[in-house]
């Protein structure tokens, strides 16, 4: 029985890594040897086997980003063939992980490169070209002993000859949140760095810029000092559209304390040679545009390429209900950056628990009231009545799972729309229909925000 537990978790981690995924086993570090791999892969365990004979290892994978597997295969020096990259650390000395870098060389696969990282954990691996000559950089962002807010950025460049490689390190740099973009137009990628210190009790959030040039000396060429935070929650990029003729934007989610977050923006301002950050002045004074609850993060919530900004504030009359508790439920209004200054996008109630938004103005959202039952799905909208009260049934939405849509929605409702996992419903009611309410209307307002 146990042998065959063994057989079937194995089985599980190599799919996960053959699919560029990671597993959800929590002993993946405590794996002395990493999976064996087929097809045109084959030999790259074997290869890392005779790197690492007669010693004690433990793989690590990268813990976020859009690569954590445990073979992490990329170009890296441009031959158009792709090499591996595995992490590891010796298990009797678990404060150091090693990069370990492996090249196909006529037909074999090779140790090119054996490097000892910066910390004690690989948060994540990115790729990118930082002086457009073709070949990506590796970014590796490593985390301190287990620490989310001590982190390390290493850059390095890879060059593989014949039998010879070497991976040379170009910049190592302290920060708590990054993301490459191509900041200033110029085709090449760069690095935003946001950096959380705290002095004498007195916290302080820098971003920072890094490029390159053409020697591969990465520099800083500004930076600039944003709200004070106790966390950088998200850090999102928007790259620039000349069609609308819309600069490069980052988006940095500021934690100012345990309820409130703001969103700071950060662009590059070609003609002063700076980086900008036109909200921090606002975010400080007492009543910031952007402040919400900190569970609120930028997105593209209404997929034109472009994020907006969410903030919010109860609704009259409108509670989400969850068995015997009660809440408030909120109008959530989306702004976006201009270039110039936030215009409000789209405003309405984000039902997060099933994954929408209903568009609601002003106008709309004051002569309604609106009740969101989270266990049955369904969110009932009301009239209200002269004195404020509960009125009449305008009309209801429920969601049920995709795969129950025949077997459980009554007859009286009609299909909105469906996503991979949910279906969505509706029913006009006699009086919603004379006021106006029809499949039109709930077409218009309702937004997927999976």
């Amino acid at each position: 029985m146990k042998r065959g537990l063994a057989v079937f978790f194995l089985f599980t981690f190599l799919v996960c890594a053959l699919c560029g995924c990671t597993p959800t086993l929590t002993g993946v570090d405590n794996l002395m040897r990493p999976p064996k791999l087929s097809g045109e892969n084959t030999g790259i365990e074997e290869a890392f086997s005779r790197a690492t004979a007669n010693r004690s290892i433990k793989m690590k994978t990268p813990t976020t980003g859009e690569y954590r597997s445990a073979y992490v295969l990329k170009d890296i020096d441009g031959d158009a063939e792709k090499e591996v990259i595995t992490f590891y650390c010796n298990a009797d000395d678990e404060t150091a992980v090693y990069m370990h870098i492996l090249d196909r060389v006529e037909e074999r696969w090779e140790t090119v490169a054996d490097i000892k990282g910066k910390g004690s954990e690989v948060d994540k691996i990115d790729f990118c070209d930082m002086n457009g000559d073709g070949v990506s950089e590796i970014v590796v962002c490593w985390s301190l002993f287990e620490s989310s807010g001590s982190k390390v950025m290493t850059v390095y460049t890879a060059a593989f000859g014949k039998n010879t490689g070497t991976v040379r390190e170009l910049a190592s740099e302290p920060f708590s949140q990054m993301v490459h973009i191509d900041m200033n137009a110029d085709e090449n990628d760069d690095i935003l760095l946001v950096l959380l210190t705290s002095e004498n009790g007195k916290n302080r959030t820098v971003a920072k810029l890094l490029m390159m040039d053409s020697d591969f000396g990465i520099y800083c060429p500004g930076s600039v000092e944003l709200i004070p935070a106790l966390r950088v929650s998200s850090l999102q990029s928007q790259k620039a559209d000349r069609t609308d003729n819309l600069q490069a934007l980052v988006y940095a989610d500021c934690v100012l304390n345990e309820t409130t977050a703001v969103t700071e923006i950060i662009y590059w301002d070609a003609q002063a040679s700076r980086l900008c950050a036109p909200l921090t002045a606002d975010n400080a004074s007492d009543t910031p545009k952007t402040a919400r609850a900190v569970h609120l993060s930028v997105a593209d919530i209404e997929k034109d390429g472009r994020l907006d900004i969410p903030t919010a504030k109860p609704l009259e009359n409108a509670v989400t209900v969850n068995s015997s508790d009660e809440q408030p439920l909120e109008l959530t209004t989306w702004l976006q950056f201009d270039g110039e200054s936030l215009q409000v996008k789209t405003q309405g109630l984000m039902i997060n628990s099933s994954s929408y938004m209903f568009r609601l103005s002003e106008a709309e959202a004051e002569n309604m009231a609106i009740v969101n039952n989270i266990p049955d799905r369904t969110c009932t909208f009301y009239a209200r009545s002269a004195d404020g009260a509960r009125g009449q049934a305008l009309f209801q939405l429920v969601v049920f799972p995709a795969t129950e849509r025949t077997r459980r929605r009554p007859t009286e409702y009609v299909t909105l729309t469906e996503s991979s996992t949910l279906t969505y419903n509706y029913r006009i009611t006699e009086y919603g229909t004379q006021t106006g309410v029809d499949s039109a209307y709930l077409e218009t307002h309702f937004v997927l925000i999976q």
